[in-house]
């Protein structure tokens, strides 16, 4: 899965390893977790495989770094990855659920806490994911295609957000034990 990231994000614009872990890290569709050191030997076994290429740009005021570009064979290797890679439900794990599960032991105001924190932080989140949905989508070098795929994912995340932020106001709105006065 992590040799599908690096070849889509390279088919996007040359970078180097440290520009593609930091995009990695930076994305919320990419889930790796890894060290740098996975990416550039993920990097060189692409290199050998002629899937990219390399190139040394010197920096003046920094140590000089290797960028890599996705080749012609790259692109074919990319597009038959996304054709075969199986198809996975998406996980149902979300940490807050455990949180949650056990919120029994709290007060009526520790519990109205959690979930008040939960809701901040769902809407932050909602916030910044719609800013980040505007820049891509005003991005200039973009194809209408790129446009449209950015739209969608960007749809996916913020609809994610807002249901789970839907299911917080309908947690805090009905919940009987905690809403009766002390």
């Amino acid at each position: 899965m992590i040799q599908t990231a690096i070849l889509g994000l390279l088919n996007k614009k040359a970078m180097s390893g440290y520009d593609l872990k930091k995009a990695m890290q930076e994305s919320l569709i990419m889930y790796w977790s890894g060290n740098n050191n996975q990416i550039y030997k993920v990097l060189l076994e692409l290199k050998n495989q002629g899937l990219v290429s390399c190139q040394t740009e010197h920096q003046e005021s920094a140590p000089s770094k290797k960028v890599y570009t996705i080749t012609a064979q790259g692109r074919l290797t990319l597009e038959g990855q996304i054709c075969s890679l199986p198809i996975e439900l998406p996980e149902f794990k979300k940490p807050f659920l455990i949180q949650f599960a056990n919120a029994n032991v709290l007060s009526k105001r520790q519990w109205q806490e959690l979930m008040l924190n939960y809701q901040t932080e769902l809407r932050n989140q909602l916030l910044l994911q719609k800013r980040k949905q505007q820049q891509e989508l005003e991005l200039p070098d973009r194809s209408d295609e790129e446009r449209w795929l950015a739209a969608m994912l960007y749809e996916n995340i913020i609809g994610f957000y807002q249901t789970e932020l839907n299911w917080t106001e309908r947690v805090l709105r009905g919940n009987q034990i905690y809403n009766q006065e002390e």
